[in-house]
């Protein structure tokens, strides 16, 4: 009995920290699905300049551990009903920008909730942004995007929305730094983005859900027209835009260009053998950037 008790002061807790919930009201809320290194600061830059929220890695790891949000779901749920709520300007929209593992830490932190425990992801997806649209963000040449992902390893310099005007904390320089061409690293990052585009395309499928594709190369490309259709999917209003202009620089250069040529001379097969022995003599996991 005493733990029945416990258990329904525990989910009493819980329900009361979910966030609000109405399928019937209407927002403009987007998830901006994306890997690193594929145009998401340039594009979620230009949705926020548009009056669409502010869409930021809000699950990014170094926030979740700044704010001490493993193993306190309510914490967690208050965090994520202050984010929506807070989040919500201009146009009344919710935005924000989750790269595949940031999902998988938002629904594992979820579940820490007692009355999520057994909903499946778009279940737990629905309660917390109810009627959000879906933005699948990807690069054409993965290859590209990997070389782009392994320098920034290197050098420190991911193009994020995580840092503020107001944060002081200093980088390390690395305009001294010579950048190394790692053609095992860039195995490596190619592996794991070819992964990651794959656990999108499955999760859309799995959990049926719609969405709308964006191709960088298209955005660069076309990028009046690509922000006017991607605004008008997230709005459900026809958008004309006419002088826009990209909020970000490309961060390519020379150094990427040449190291792309030089990785792309490798076969496969020599990349697999030396990724091999990089891993035998530096196991080195992975880690991810903005």
């Amino acid at each position: 009995m005493q733990n029945t008790e416990v258990h329904r002061k525990v989910q009493k807790i819980n329900e009361q920290k979910l966030p609000a919930k109405d399928p019937d009201e209407k927002h403009t809320d987007y998830i901006v699905c994306s890997t690193v290194r594929s145009g998401s600061a340039l594009l979620c830059k230009t949705l926020s300049q548009s009056g669409l929220g502010q869409p930021e890695e809000y699950f990014h790891k170094h926030r979740i551990r700044q704010l001490k949000l493993e193993g306190r779901p309510e914490a967690f749920a208050d965090y994520c009903r202050a984010l929506v709520d807070g989040a919500r300007c201009g146009k009344g929209a919710f935005g924000m920008k989750l790269h595949w593992w940031q999902l998988q830490d938002f629904l594992r932190l979820a579940r820490g909730l007692s009355v999520y425990a057994g909903l499946g992801d778009r279940e737990i997806l629905d309660r917390f942004f109810p009627n959000a649209k879906y933005v699948y963000l990807r690069r054409q040449d993965v290859v590209a995007q990997a070389v782009s992902a392994a320098i920034a390893a290197q050098t420190g310099q991911w193009e994020s929305l995580q840092r503020r005007p107001s944060d002081t904390r200093k980088t390390a320089p690395t305009r001294e730094r010579t950048i190394k061409f790692q053609p095992w690293r860039i195995y490596e990052w190619e592996k794991s983005l070819l992964k990651q585009n794959q656990d999108w395309v499955n999760f859309f499928q799995v959990n049926q859900l719609d969405y709308l594709e964006v191709v960088y190369e298209d955005l660069v490309c076309s990028f009046p027209e690509t922000i006017a259709e991607l605004i008008g999917y997230i709005s459900g209003e026809s958008s004309l835009l006419v002088n826009v202009e990209m909020p970000t620089r490309r961060q390519s250069n020379t150094v990427n260009r040449r190291f792309i040529q030089r990785y792309r001379r490798f076969p496969k097969s020599v990349m697999a053998v030396l990724y091999w022995l990089y891993g035998k003599l530096r196991p080195q996991q992975l880690g991810g950037g903005a």
